[in-house]
């Protein structure tokens, strides 16, 4: 069958044309399909990224001088109406987490039931983030602010902040989806450390590679794959920096740096993250990341490099690379997961600064120490 249909092209350039015509058109009306699944969501999020901060509003962030003009900076913004009338930190820090809540539930309403595969890969970050932030705030015993949208349950948060040891906490998430991370983990694990296992469970497995393809094959716009790969990808590389980077500094090398590194980067795999983890100094490290877009970031800011120096300025360099980078793939990708995945990080980024700006503010700190811990602004 298939030789006679060659056979007739040959004999007929006619049907050539015919043919280039019909397959152009299936691709298009393809394409159109999948495009028209996402329009309504798409421009959901559009309005949504309309009503955030911009540079005048974040600018009068810095100039307030109390949280009451803090709060008046907000108006015409979405988190007008969730802040309106407070005065109380924790209050306002709360009313913040439910604006981004309720934000992810509406965008999740709107899209195609295909759509599900990358949002449970979302929860899962942010339940296991919900649980590192209520892992930090013992350890500087500050008040934990349930911030993530995710599925476990406020009422299981506040069981996990009340945990009395790290042993107890381990033991609550067995009762949970996350039961095999929670029974992985050692009987002696420290604070410290069940926070590096979160990190390399949310980017090895949770948001790993296999399931970004998988969320991307079923929401049936394969560039997704793409853009997420990257996204996600770059930050564990820049979160591999980070914890090299400390570990150079504290004197941690070789073997004992090793399992705390991440395995599923984007730039810094394979050869180049084994020889990062080698590094016996800051140039070998910068050495090993020649030919990435870090290097440029790092080789000025590391070259007078002191081990009594902080790293918040190098680390914030790295958070601001990735936060332009989702700014660059929102404009570029209008269509699908990644408009939603760099949305739903800008949001995340804004609200860290706000409550930043609002601590600053509220422990009278200057206005140029205040710029320097608000990221990608």
């Amino acid at each position: 069958m298939l030789f006679f249909v060659v056979l007739l092209l040959v004999e007929n350039p006619l049907l050539w044309v015919f043919f280039i015509a019909a397959a152009t058109l299936f691709f298009l009306i393809r394409r159109a399909m999948q495009i028209a699944d996402y329009a309504y969501v798409s421009s959901r999020v559009r309005v949504m990224h309309g009503k955030m901060l911009g540079p005048e509003k974040i600018s009068e962030l810095y100039d307030a001088n109390n949280i009451n003009e803090v709060i008046s900076s907000f108006e015409g913004t979405s988190y007008e109406q969730y802040v309106a009338g407070k005065t109380d930190l924790l209050k306002i820090e709360k009313a913040l987490s439910l604006n981004l809540a309720n934000d992810y539930r509406t965008i999740v309403r709107s899209c195609p039931k295909k759509a599900e595969p990358f949002f449970k890969l979302l929860c899962a970050r942010y339940d296991l983030e919900n649980i590192r932030i209520i892992i930090a705030s013992k350890e500087t015993r500050s008040a934990a602010i349930e911030f993530y949208p995710g599925l476990l349950s406020e009422a299981f948060l506040q069981k996990v902040n009340e945990a009395e040891s790290i042993t107890e906490i381990i033991e609550l998430l067995k009762a949970t989806s996350y039961r095999e991370f929670a029974e992985s983990l050692p009987l002696d694990t420290s604070a410290i450390s069940l926070q590096k296992e979160i990190d390399r469970y949310i980017f090895e497995k949770a948001i790993g590679r296999k399931r970004i393809l998988e969320a991307a094959r079923k929401a049936g716009i394969m560039q997704d794959f793409q853009y997420l790969d990257k996204i996600y990808g770059t930050q564990a590389d820049l979160t591999n920096l980070k914890i090299v980077l400390r570990c150079l500094r504290d004197g941690i090398k070789g073997d004992k740096l090793r399992p705390l590194v991440i395995k599923n980067g984007y730039y810094i795999v394979g050869a180049r993250l084994e020889a990062i983890i080698e590094a016996q100094d800051i140039n070998a490290v910068l050495s090993a990341i020649d030919g990435t877009p870090y290097h440029n970031i790092l080789a000025e800011k590391l070259r007078n490099f002191d081990a009594k120096n902080s790293l918040s300025q190098i680390e914030k360099s790295l958070d601001d690379f990735w936060i332009q980078l989702i700014k660059s793939y929102y404009l570029r990708q209008p269509f699908g997961l990644t408009p939603i995945a760099c949305y739903l990080a800008l949001k995340e980024t804004e609200i860290l600064n706000i409550r930043a700006i609002l601590n600053s503010i509220r422990l009278g700190l200057p206005k140029d120490k205040i710029c320097e811990v608000a990221l990608g602004v």
